[in-house]
């Protein structure tokens, strides 16, 4: 799974499980930081989103990165230090949506989950022609030696990340859903 669009699936996962989380959210007046909901999400996105991401971007780096960036060129450093970003991007509209909870403002924080996967699925329709080959950057745009989507690792890579993200992510909102709810009873 290209970054870009798991960036975008990692803010409407954030939002999402706010939203699970909202009746814990309207119950306690603790911190969010200190609700059971935003712990889960946090365990989640630090064993889920930022592996994730890892794998992709040091397996198929410019496959990953949609050929925009020649992946030899960043420092390692540099890579994670993004991949962290990501995740703490996700931890941020959790107290977007949050916030709007709270308020009373389900809407918003739907909007939330809703701007998170209608950006992913913009970023695959517009990525799509750089998704369906596999090669380096110089590759790429040397147009040269690049091999069908189908016919290399990535496709069973993104087989079997997309069904551990599915997977985990429906658990994760299950889970924090569920104890909300049976906290609040």
């Amino acid at each position: 799974m290209p970054i870009p669009i798991l960036a975008l699936l990692t803010i409407a996962i954030g939002a999402a499980a706010a939203y699970a989380a909202r009746y814990e959210l309207r119950s306690s007046p603790r911190s969010v930081v200190l609700t059971r909901g935003f712990q889960a999400y946090l365990i989640f996105a630090a064993l889920v989103l930022g592996p994730l991401s890892t794998y992709f971007y040091y397996f198929h780096g410019d496959w990953s990165l949609l050929y925009s960036i020649d992946t030899e060129s960043i420092p390692s450093a540099v890579a994670l230090v993004v991949i962290a970003l990501q995740v703490a991007a996700g931890a941020g509209v959790y107290f977007l949506a949050a916030a709007a909870l709270r308020a009373h403002r389900d809407g918003r924080a739907l909007a939330l989950v809703a701007t998170g996967l209608l950006g992913a699925a913009v970023m695959y329709l517009a990525g799509r022609s750089r998704m369906v080959v596999v090669g380096t950057y110089a590759q790429y745009h040397g147009d040269f030696g690049l091999q069908p989507y189908e016919e290399t690792s990535v496709l069973m890579g993104g087989i079997v990340m997309g069904m551990l993200l599915t997977l985990s992510t429906a658990t994760l909102l299950g889970r924090i859903y569920w104890a909300a709810r049976s906290t609040t009873r």
